[in-house]
């Protein structure tokens, strides 16, 4: 991990947290199989898909995205909506 130009040294993660790249399919797992979500909540998640979509969107059209762009997501998710009701009513 670095900041541009800087060299880079190894990024450490938070204790219990080193399990191996699986956001992904953690995500996807909290919404199929109804599983916990241990490291970030339903609306990060979205959050995260979205920029990843837009990273994807980016490299394999070979354009620029203007990340402000995610600022609908942010307005979105500070909304309350039926992921804040509590389970069963």
């Amino acid at each position: 991990f670095a900041k541009h130009g800087e060299e880079a040294t190894d990024l450490v993660p938070d204790e219990g947290t080193d399990r191996g790249w699986q956001v992904e399919a953690d995500f996807v797992a909290s919404i199929r199989e109804n599983k916990p979500v241990e490291l970030t909540n339903l609306r990060d998640g979205v959050r995260y898909m979205r920029f990843i979509d837009e990273v994807w969107d980016s490299w394999s059209q070979l354009r620029t995205v203007d990340i402000l762009s995610l600022k609908s997501t942010d307005e979105e998710a500070s909304r309350p909506s039926l992921i804040d009701e509590p389970a069963g009513g």
